[in-house]
């Protein structure tokens, strides 16, 4: 190679919020880092548009759930500028004529709102509450911690699975047997078995299903739904609005890094993972540059980093085929638009518009949704979570104008008629539905933009706009993450880590792949003393 060589102890691929986490930690712990980004900017889907100059909105994701506040102490991000504006966003089932269900409010409120609808439903809450309590605390140990090994080779693993047997085998026979019924089973059928309302189905489904590509009649997407509640309850502050958006979080995590001595390179796409005799030497970068390095720690997806950057040669057949065989199939689409003002929705104030708007009619609209994305095509009437981040975040927007962020599950990569014409079909179709539930929107809108699934990938860098990097279903999760070997650590290769949200506990913007990545990191670097 002509390029310049540098010599670093770690190495990391890709500069979303993960990556970033990684610098930080590691460059505070006093090692030689350098983080290659390929795109132009930082933070992958953690970005920020403006729409027209002055006004400005979350770019891909609208919200930062499960970020722990551990890791903004430890890192010191209020320093480096995190300002958080909001903990525990509420969710709220919105209705057009303005029966709205608030759903992360006080029990109390939230069944008042729903005995307005069904006096049977508002005394099924408290029941059902307590039903997914139970899914959502036996899953949160392991969500919170490195997965335990699927067969454990030394008393510390069998500890492990032990004391999250233990854990919940104490709750006594009858909880635990619920536990294990449930979670193999469809969100639809624990919603029917437990509601009669429309609206609070459709809203409970939709959350349940948002960021996958299976609808909530799938079996397994109560496991989903309860795996992500799980991701979400982990951190005591929740759910997140930050200023600037996730953008603001990235902006953080840039400076901290940065402070703490890591050198992070943009529009330094990595061309491979070198590694000789089952060890890791280091990248070299398509502009010919090389680095050097024992440990590298990929948080771009496991088969663009096991299959592309890495290549077969290095693997043995079987790892090769059970990574090609690993499902990466987003759905999801993204619509921001810049409103003149705040749109009226009925007996709605700004402290309901302040949370997760859930707009989707019942449970059926939902399946039907998620089953266009099967067959290329769009839903005739997409559901969507909706948020207004400017009413808490005035850096977003001159005075009076507002922004609404839209993310729209079930889109399917491929359309059938080709995204070129079916962006602006889509967009059409999300204004119109915005427009049932908030009839002056429509005419407020100043500008806006729309990211498809392809704009998702080639924009923010998340291949198949999967921003699990491999579908969250039983088989994909926990020790079998991403798949059984590579759960392992290490796989085949001393020295890589996948920290990305392709690695357990998946996507979401928690930065828990990477707490997991940098230990194991710190661990193989203290065993062979690099």
């Amino acid at each position: 190679m002509s390029g310049r060589s540098n010599s670093f102890d770690v190495a990391i691929v890709g500069g979303g919020h993960n990556g970033l986490v990684a610098a930080g930690l590691l460059a505070k712990a006093g090692r030689r880092v350098v983080l290659c980004e390929a795109l132009p900017t930082l933070g992958s889907a953690c970005g920020t548009s403006t729409l027209v100059p002055g006004v400005r909105v979350p770019k891909c994701a609208h919200v930062v759930s499960g970020f722990p506040p551990s890791l903004i102490r430890q890192l010191k991000l209020k320093k480096y500028g995190l300002h958080v504006l909001q903990k525990n966003v509420g969710r709220v089932a919105l209705d057009p004529d303005g029966r709205h269900i608030p759903l992360c409010a006080s029990a109390g409120a939230t069944r008042e709102a729903i005995f307005s609808w069904s006096s049977r439903d508002a005394d099924a809450w408290s029941g059902f509450s307590k039903t997914m309590d139970a899914l959502v605390r036996a899953l949160r140990p392991v969500y919170a911690e490195s997965a335990p090994k699927l067969i454990p080779d030394n008393l510390r693993g069998r500890l492990e699975w032990l004391r999250h047997y233990v854990g919940e085998r104490k709750r006594g026979a009858s909880s635990f047997q619920k536990v294990l019924r449930l979670l193999p089973s469809n969100a639809a059928d624990f919603l029917d078995d437990s509601f009669e309302t429309d609206l609070l189905k459709g809203a409970l489904s939709l959350d349940a299903s948002i960021g996958s590509f299976h609808g909530p009649y799938s079996p397994g997407s109560l496991f989903y739904w309860a795996w992500q509640r799980a991701g979400e309850t982990a951190s005591a502050s929740g759910t997140l609005q930050v200023a600037g958006g996730p953008g603001g979080l990235t902006a953080a995590l840039t400076k901290a890094a940065e402070a703490y001595g890591a050198e992070l390179k943009t529009s330094a796409p990595v061309q491979s993972i070198t590694a000789k005799d089952g060890q890791i030497r280091g990248l070299v970068l398509q502009n010919g540059d090389e680095v050097s390095c024992p440990i590298v720690i990929s948080t771009v997806d496991p088969k663009a980093t096991y299959l592309q950057l890495l290549g077969p040669r290095n693997l043995d057949a079987g790892l090769v085929g059970d990574v090609n065989r690993i499902r990466m199939r987003g759905s999801s689409a993204k619509v921001n638009l810049a409103l003149e003002r705040i749109p009226t929705f009925p007996k709605a104030d700004e402290s309901t518009l302040a949370g997760r708007l859930l707009l989707a009619p019942s449970l059926l609209d939902v399946e039907r949704a998620s089953n266009s994305q099967k067959y290329g095509i769009l839903p005739d009437h997409p559901v969507m979570e909706v948020t207004l981040p400017s009413i808490m975040d005035e850096t977003l927007t001159p005075e009076g104008r507002h922004v609404l962020s839209v993310v729209i599950p079930f889109m399917p990569f491929d359309l059938d008629r080709g995204w070129d014409a079916g962006g602006d079909i889509l967009v059409d179709k999300v204004v119109k539905t915005l427009g049932e539930y908030s009839p002056d929107l429509p005419d407020l809108v100043m500008a806006g933009e729309v990211l498809v699934p392809p704009d998702i990938e080639s924009h923010c860098g998340v291949a198949r706009a999967d921003w699990h990097q491999g579908e969250l279903t039983l088989d994909q999760s926990m020790m079998m993450r991403p798949t059984p070997q590579l759960a392992e650590e290490a796989g085949s290769i001393k020295g890589l880590f996948l920290g990305g949200a392709g690695a357990h506990p998946g996507g979401g913007l928690t930065g828990r792949p990477a707490l997991h990545a940098v230990a194991a990191a710190v661990r193989f670097s203290k065993e062979t003393r690099l």
